[in-house]
């Protein structure tokens, strides 16, 4: 048992070393105004998506770049969670900034 173990933990050092050698990677640099920015995008893409002739469609294009939602607890939150969307950003963003989910 204990040459297994000793096997085990020479094999954890073998793996975790490169990981150690290894630069971090940049950090994420995000625009300062997002914060303000994506409410404001998300509203008039809420809105497009209630425009009969435009639901469809919009709602197919979302549902490409939507991967998952995650329901996280948190206290405050109606229900107690809060809903968390899981995919593209930078696409959902850029479909609300070039115009292709505009209403008429």
């Amino acid at each position: 048992m204990k040459a297994k173990m000793a096997e085990l933990e020479a094999r954890k050092v073998e793996l975790t070393q490169p990981l150690a050698e290894t630069p971090e990677p940049p950090a994420l640099r995000l625009h300062p105004s997002l914060g303000v920015r994506y409410p404001s995008e998300i509203a008039r893409l809420s809105e497009a998506l209630q425009v009969p002739g435009m639901k469809r469609e919009a709602t197919e294009i979302l549902r490409g770049l939507i991967s998952g939602v995650r329901m996280v607890p948190e206290v405050g939150a109606p229900g107690g969670t809060r809903l968390e969307l899981v995919g593209d950003l930078a696409g959902i963003l850029r479909l609300a900034e070039d115009g292709s989910l505009r209403g008429p």
